[in-house]
């Protein structure tokens, strides 16, 4: 649903990556279809990696990067309006002209997040947005995630790490080998009926002690 956000968690090679693909329309279904904007129009829509300097051009300057996010939605962001988006996402203004090799790969992530908000998408996926961070990192980003997203905004996170997802959505699918096996609230997680869930949950006590 609109403004709702959502985790996508499976095994490696269950399909995740796949699905945000063919919902973000670089890739085609090869059964079935997308169900189109409620109201006629087209989505506008974001995607963050897991690995932020690959989907960005290493030449640029992060303000540079975070204004051409505005730009796809026909908005030019001032300095000031570039310098405000990186504090709120946690990072210095000055950062605005550093290149994205000057940065942490956890800063670089809380660019992409100020990208993000600079596009003001319908829907964001996070594709393994969270993996490559390491632990007192990936709780930042978490916190920070949980303060930022729009209430008309429909998040989709992609992800084998189920604690996080239970932390950020408010529903969990589950995926295997290509299918959804399970669609469940975070609060009813323990409730798992899919050995593919159970497994799940099992790995997540086993590395988080919970």
């Amino acid at each position: 649903m609109r403004g709702e956000a959502v985790a996508v968690v499976g095994a490696s090679g269950a399909g995740k990556s796949t699905l945000g693909r063919v919902i973000l329309g670089l890739e085609a279904p090869t059964v079935g279809g997308i169900a189109e904007h409620p109201d006629g129009g087209a989505l506008r829509n974001t995607v963050v990696f897991q690995d932020s300097g690959d989907a960005v051009n290493p030449t640029w300057t992060i303000g540079r990067i975070v204004n051409e996010a505005a730009a796809v939605r026909g908005e030019k962001l001032s300095e000031e309006g570039i310098a405000n988006l990186l504090v709120s996402v946690g990072l210095p203004a000055s950062y605005a002209g550093r290149h994205p090799h000057e940065v942490s790969g956890g800063e670089l992530q809380h660019a992409a997040l100020a990208r993000t908000m600079a596009a003001k998408p319908d829907l964001t996926v996070f594709d393994e947005a969270l993996a490559s961070l390491d632990a007192s990192v990936r709780d930042d980003v978490t916190e920070l995630l949980l303060t930022l997203k729009r209430p008309d905004e429909t998040w989709l996170f992609i992800t084998h790490d189920l604690v996080s997802a239970a932390r950020l959505c408010g529903r969990v699918v589950v995926m295997e080998a290509g299918r959804v096996v399970e669609s469940v609230r975070s609060s009813d997680l323990k409730l798992a009926k899919s050995p593919a869930l159970r497994r799940l949950l099992k790995d997540a006590a086993e590395l988080y002690g919970h």
